[in-house]
């Protein structure tokens, strides 16, 4: 791969994990939550001690970026704003759901906004990325307009200038207002017919990927005989420890401090299957295919559910499992089993898009731990394991261009939901597996989309050192 694209091999993600797994001093976890058992929201010089760049003056929160009267070292760079203007809600509003926002987004090269260099007239998004290099080394002038939520009245913020240096990092990112694969066809996301035989190739001779391929491909061969694999569950109603007593040889928990979730270990087995079929061609794995299409028809409501539908928080990587399943075993399903897997898909990506993560109660409010307000752990980590499906079905609806959308500018404008640029308020447990998530979803994208280049946001890197402080 190119230079700028490295970040995203298996090598250099093993090896950053490590790094972060070295990390030996890191920020206590924030409370979004106010008040005088919770830490404070608001930097400012005098409770830092030090000058605080507007970026950096909420611990939690989705800020102006580029602060006001800023050099920035990326053209053009990350862009971002707050949901609410007041960015600090209003007592009361922390427990409610609050409108939906859209905004009006401008740059200009003067502040009455006549040399404009960009005019999106509505986004709901307060992240907006997609845009082409900017001028260097000159004033350059940008402000947000909030619509009104009901009479759609304009109000205007604060003006606010940065100068880009002449030295910036150039990351192009007008390619992906709408993604040009490097195919049309499927599958597209990591394999596609170009590259499937080098990578082939690179697994079997590689060491670090020949490790992983026999691991991979010695599980993939046990599980054939298992008997969860002979027989699968043609539902996800029976309940967890009857599913153990059926199938005494489904893999252990591993977490040490317990719990149990039977049904997600036998899926994860099963894409294991399907990574190896994609690794080998080997047809004896195509087996997977029909035991999947089960897993896609399970209803909402079952023990596979996401948060919200009857199920815990960690069945949402079947939003992962179910895009990567579509994509690589396209040409392997008939059209009604497309159809199924697809439908699954829908209502699993929609559930979290616009009902979880970003917005809420059928996408007509937002609630304040929502992604685009302020950080909190799960609705970051539901995203992250959601967004393969605005590449795998982009094209098939528009929660799935939605996702998209919302995936190539937050991951190119925020990033981090957990403490002020270039920091993240989380300890070694969480901090460590969020970043994680987010590292692995960046990488499905910048390996699908042609020009995408994830690996030159500055934010990987800084990030990445700040682990190891």
């Amino acid at each position: 791969m190119q230079g700028n694209r490295l970040f995203c091999n298996h090598k250099a993600i093993s090896l950053l994990l490590v790094v972060l797994l070295l990390a030996i001093s890191l920020l206590t976890l924030l409370s979004c939550r106010r008040g005088p058992d919770g830490p404070p929201l608001h930097f400012t010089e005098e409770n830092s001690g030090q000058p605080v760049p507007e970026s950096m003056l909420y611990n939690l929160a989705i800020v102006w970026r580029p602060g006001d009267n800023t050099t920035v070292s990326l053209n053009p760079p990350r862009f971002s704003w707050p949901y609410e203007p007041t960015i600090m809600l209003e007592q009361g509003e922390e427990k409610d759901f609050l409108p939906v926002r859209y905004y009006r987004f401008q740059i200009a090269l003067d502040q009455k906004f006549e040399s404009l260099l960009v005019d999106i007239v509505e986004t709901p998004f307060n992240f907006y990325n997609t845009l082409p290099p900017l001028p260097e080394d000159r004033p350059v002038y940008w402000r947000v307009g909030y619509y009104d939520p009901e009479q759609r009245v304009l109000q205007w913020q604060k003006t606010r200038v940065f100068k880009i240096s002449p030295q910036a990092m150039q990351w192009d990112r007008s390619g992906l207002a709408e993604p040009k694969f490097f195919t049309d066809e499927h599958p597209r996301i990591i394999f596609n017919k170009d590259n499937i035989e080098q990578l082939r190739r690179l697994a079997v001779t590689h060491p670090f990927s020949r490790e992983i391929y026999e691991r991979v491909l010695a599980d993939a061969e046990a599980d054939l005989s298992a008997s969860w694999f002979a027989n699968f569950p043609r539902t996800d109603r029976v309940p967890e420890k009857e599913l153990r007593d059926l199938y005494p040889d489904i893999p252990p928990w591993p977490d040490p401090d317990g719990g149990d979730a039977p049904y997600l270990l036998i899926i994860e087995r099963l894409m294991n299957m399907a990574f190896a079929y994609m690794l080998t061609g080997d047809e004896r794995f195509l087996a997977v295919a029909g035991r999947l299409q089960t897993v896609a028809a399970y209803g909402a409501g079952g023990e596979t559910s996401p948060t919200g539908l009857g199920g815990n928080e960690d069945n949402v990587a079947l939003n992962e499992y179910l895009s990567l399943f579509y994509d690589w075993f396209y040409d392997h399903l008939s059209p009604h089993g497309r159809s199924v897997v697809l439908e699954s898909l829908r209502w699993r990506t929609n559930h979290i898009v616009n009902n979880y993560s970003w917005r809420q109660r059928k996408g007509t409010r937002v609630y304040p731990h929502s992604i685009a307000v302020c950080g909190s752990s799960h609705p970051f980590e539901n995203i992250n394991y959601t967004v393969p499906a605005g590449l795998a079905a982009y094209g098939k609806g528009s929660v799935f261009r939605t996702t998209y959308q919302l995936a190539v500018n937050y991951y190119s404008g925020v990033n981090n939901p957990f403490g002020p640029e270039d920091a993240w308020n989380e300890g070694p447990d969480y901090g460590l597996s969020k970043f994680k998530w987010m590292i692995y979803a960046i990488c499905y994208y910048d390996m699908s989309l042609e020009g995408a280049n994830f690996g030159l946001n500055p934010f990987l890197a800084e990030i990445g050192e700040f682990f190891t402080r």
